[in-house]
């Protein structure tokens, strides 16, 4: 789930990741975290940056990021 407010957030989680989803040692961990962080404060901007991951990092991202950039 994404943020709803239209208006400048007061509070941004950055993450930079890189193979968090099933390909990771701790899979279901990265989509907990999102909805954690979105559950505890769900007016904040969550901002993630993928790494160039080779799982589905960008698809669980996708879900929850208000900002979802790649670096190549």
């Amino acid at each position: 789930m994404k943020r709803t407010a239209t208006d400048a957030p007061l509070l941004s989680f950055c993450l930079i990741v890189r193979n968090c989803g099933t390909a990771s040692s701790l899979p279901g961990v990265f989509r907990r975290c999102l909805e954690s962080l979105r559950e505890r404060a769900p007016q904040a901007e969550i901002v993630v940056v993928n790494t160039c991951s080779r799982d589905d990092t960008h698809a669980i991202a996708a879900e929850y990021a208000d900002v979802l950039e790649v670096y190549r």
